[in-house]
């Protein structure tokens, strides 16, 4: 009987050494854990309302490179950035003029540029730019226009961001088939589009040529009364907005800060136009 308590003293000890020694790792374990987990990056720096299929949704989330650097190029056109990752990578990066890539001129051949365009490839400049939306929140944004105005409309959309002035969408008319109506009606914000004037089928808008921007378009509609008195409302779907004394935080006032910078960067606004005013275009 003590033959057998003392065997169970023994063991009782030796487990109790081996608890103690586990314990230790483990919390010698929780350190390293803890070390490496300060080196990884924060959480909530990649924006939301990720586009499945686009650049940034790879599952490391947007503008992440996998090793946990953000990238401002990771963020696809169209998507959220959070104000997290702006504090981290700063809105200069997102701010830039390039010349037509071959993934940017694929969407755009045959569609928004065919044969017979006025304007070449090479005279051509794609801007990614960041805008807000009505509710404050920051998006990637992107545009085609002439390169003879391309560092004026970046200053623009650079000041309007900083300024927090609305803009709801900004994508190449590509994403609409090259359909202005279609775009307009989704109040995209775009510039370049191998197109007629609206109502002249037989001359080239100023689009055509990558030398016009409209800002907001369905709450700043082309608008022109007809002889027969009828009033004509383009796109559309914009008709409530044609009565200029309708609020909406996207509408484009004479005297307001769009209205100031275009003009101040040698824009003339169709707003004034007496034939029919356009307050959506800015054209030079």
């Amino acid at each position: 009987m003590r033959i057998t308590l003392k065997r169970m003293a023994v063991a009782a000890a030796a487990a109790l050494a081996l608890l103690a020694g586990c314990r230790q790792g483990g919390a010698r374990r929780g350190g390293e854990r803890e070390a490496t987990a300060s080196v990884e990056p924060a959480p909530g720096l990649v924006t939301e309302g990720q586009i499945p299929g686009q650049a940034g949704n790879d599952g490391a989330g947007a503008g992440n490179d996998g090793a946990g650097a953000l990238r401002p190029e990771g963020f696809a056109p169209g998507e959220r950035v959070s104000e997290e990752a702006l504090a981290a990578l700063g809105a200069d990066v997102f701010f830039r003029v390039d010349t037509l890539g071959d993934e940017v001129f694929a969407r755009m051949e045959g569609v928004s540029w065919k044969p017979g365009c006025p304007v070449s490839r090479e005279e051509l400049r794609y801007l990614r730019v960041l805008h807000r939306d009505a509710e404050g929140v920051a998006y990637v944004g992107e545009m085609v226009v002439n390169e003879a105005i391309a560092q004026d409309v970046l200053e623009i959309l650079r000041a309007l961001f900083e300024a927090g002035y609305p803009i709801e969408k900004m994508r190449l008319v590509d994403d609409y088939g090259g359909d202005d109506a279609a775009s307009m009606a989704a109040d995209n914000s775009s510039a370049f589009n191998y197109r007629p004037k609206a109502h002249n089928a037989a001359e080239l808008s100023l689009h055509a040529s990558g030398r016009a921007v409209d800002i907001n378009p369905l709450y700043n509609p082309y608008v022109r009364v007809r002889a027969n008195g009828t009033v004509l409302v383009e796109p559309p779907e914009a008709a409530p907005y044609a009565d200029r004394t309708r609020p909406s935080p996207y509408r484009i006032e004479r005297g307001d800060l769009c209205h100031r910078l275009f003009l101040e960067h040698g824009f003339r606004w169709g707003g004034g136009w007496a034939s029919g005013p356009d307050y959506q275009h800015f054209e030079k």
